[in-house]
């Protein structure tokens, strides 16, 4: 509760407001006193710092509210705790004034090698080596590299979801790529370019139980090369800040997650060096997962946004993603786009390494060409693309993927077929 609530000024307000705002002030002081009260009891942890388990348990009472002796109040903290992604099982039971956890670590330290591939042009291979419990403090830090038909890439991340055991959350990328781009009318190579990327970004943010607010401030330079007969963009360097507003009461499970999350990304180039106006860009994604009877998954996704100002180089390159499935990879240049998809997924198995589900998909969406000088754009192209595809979650690693997809999407690809293996699907 904000101070200058429990401040009111009592000749100013009426007696009863005055009176529910003390009481809401005592409740917030009681509840925050209550949990920094409650004794914890923690083991079975080897590489995950008892601190942070300490910090993640206190921060599960405080969000789901104290009365740890009852059952449902003991399994979401268990959930909660879960939900941090680095346990593999979590036991609480409580006794008056004791609150025991025992979990069991996941192994978070993995190289995890790649493929990407489908039946157009697309094709990637690459490494990453990720901790995402790193210092046992839950930190992530990870450096990949990848060859595909199109390039090489290269990143580093790491992210402080805790920073000092506080709700503050820092942040950075440093990034390289080279590629050949390629824009499809449809079926039709209308533009295209080889661009090569440096750029870094560093930002920080504030979480409030599920919601989080994070802003950045970042910088890339950009160089390009003639394709074919196309005109590439000028050479340029520009600045930029970004914000993510984001909302997830998303509890994670093996296959699919439960929950809704909501994410709003605002981006706006501050300067640039070349002569173009600054482009700006604002995008969503709204996920739900609703697990039903017998373990089968609903699983619904709709996203979108919109770009101003920039060339051809700034806009949404589409293609290759869930909602856009049977579209080449970043082959789709947009102004701005729609897309739902919708998943129906059902779990055949259960191994002691894993789940394997399967399931059927249907992606649909709108999509506004950006054209430049090579290519004035074709309007508004609407897809829908549907086809089924089995996959299989691994239970020990933080980033399980292993999936097959084969569908028909008729306004691009046709008939296509996905593999993707050791990424997240």
């Amino acid at each position: 509760m904000p101070r200058r609530i429990c401040r009111a000024d009592k000749s100013q307000a009426p007696f009863w407001c005055l009176a529910l705002l003390l009481a809401m002030c005592n409740a917030s002081r009681g509840l925050a006193q209550s949990v920094q009260d409650q004794v914890l009891e923690i083991s079975g942890n080897i590489r995950t710092r008892t601190a942070y388990i300490d910090h993640l348990t206190r921060s599960c009472l405080a969000g789901v509210g104290l009365g740890t002796g009852q059952p449902d109040i003991q399994s979401q903290v268990r959930q909660c705790l879960l939900n941090s992604k680095i346990f593999s099982e979590v036991k609480v039971t409580a006794a008056p004034r004791l609150l025991r956890v025992v979990v069991e670590e996941r192994w978070t330290l993995i190289p995890i090698p790649y493929l990407q591939a489908d039946t157009g042009q697309s094709r990637k291979i690459g490494v990453v080596m990720l901790e995402s419990n790193f210092l046992g403090m839950g930190k992530l830090i990870a450096s990949g590299a990848s060859l595909s038909n199109q390039g090489v890439s290269f990143f580093g991340y790491y992210q402080d979801p805790s920073v000092l055991y506080t709700n503050w959350r820092s942040e950075a990328l440093l990034d390289h790529t080279r590629e050949n781009l390629t824009k499809y009318r449809r079926k039709k190579i209308v533009d295209g370019f080889a661009e090569t990327t440096n750029g870094a970004l560093f930002g920080g943010g504030y979480r409030w139980d599920r919601f989080t607010l994070t802003g950045h401030f970042g910088i890339r330079g950009r160089t390009y090369y003639q394709v074919a007969s196309f005109a590439p963009p000028g050479d340029h360097t520009y600045t930029f800040t970004n914000m993510v507003a984001e909302y997830s009461n998303k509890d994670f499970a093996f296959y699919s997650n439960q929950g809704l999350t909501a994410r709003l990304n605002v981006t706006q180039q501050v300067w640039r060096t070349d002569s173009l106006h600054p482009a700006g860009n604002a995008d969503y994604l709204l996920n739900w997962e609703h697990l039903i009877s017998n373990g089968h998954a609903v699983q619904l996704q709709a996203s979108g946004g919109g770009v101003r100002g920039g060339g051809a180089e700034d806009g949404y390159r589409l293609g290759g993603s869930r909602g856009l499935r049977g579209i080449e990879s970043k082959s789709a240049w947009a102004d701005h786009y729609n897309a739902l998809a919708i998943d129906y997924q059902i779990p055949l198995h259960t191994y002691e390494s894993g789940t394997l589900t399967s399931g059927l998909f249907n992606d649909r969406g709108l999509i506004h060409a950006r054209g430049n000088g090579n290519d004035d754009g074709d309007g508004i192209v609407q897809f829908d693309a549907f086809g089924v595809g089995a996959y299989f979650y691994l239970k020990a690693f933080t980033l399980p993927g292993l999936g097959l997809e084969i569908g028909y999407n008729r306004e691009f690809q046709g008939l296509f077929v996905n593999l993707t293996a050791g990424l997240s699907i």
